[in-house]
């Protein structure tokens, strides 16, 4: 399983703190300005840096810690899709299907007939999609 490109530089910045020189390289990567978000959510206190113009979003834990990157490859109600796909993992763009993704890296940790969800090192790598056809959105996150 090799999973290269761009994303290489997202998930290092798993794990780190908002204040850290690998997120800001990310952020670089994205090159758009962002809003931010602070939420309760049951009792836990989030923050998200939203890129709404370029379809991905950081989710910071209480400590300020990134814990997981959302990346919308289809458009949304709030969210343009994400620009730069075929950078992001070699192998993946927008005709990306579950199971052009199933042959792409072999068999995931998990799986379902919507999502595949691969692990790498301490993270996880969740595709999903919709109708079992199209790439809808890419989910990075902390185990």
């Amino acid at each position: 399983m090799n999973f290269s490109g761009d994303v290489e530089v997202f998930l290092s910045c798993l794990g780190t703190k908002e204040s850290s020189s690998d997120i800001l390289k990310a952020v670089i990567l994205v090159a758009s300005e962002f809003d931010s978000l602070e939420t309760n959510f049951g009792g836990e206190k989030l923050s998200y840096w939203q890129f709404f113009k370029r379809g991905i979003t950081f989710r910071f834990n209480e400590h300020q810690i990134l814990d997981t990157i959302f990346i919308y490859v289809k458009e949304n109600e709030e969210y343009y899709p994400y620009p730069f796909l075929e950078n992001l993992i070699t192998g993946i763009n927008h005709k990306s299907t579950i199971q052009s993704v199933a042959n792409l890296f072999e068999t995931p940790e998990r799986e379902s007939n919507s999502w595949l969800k691969y692990k790498i090192f301490d993270n996880y790598l969740h595709f999903e999609f919709h109708n079992s056809l199209e790439l809808k959105q890419i989910t990075m996150g902390q185990y």
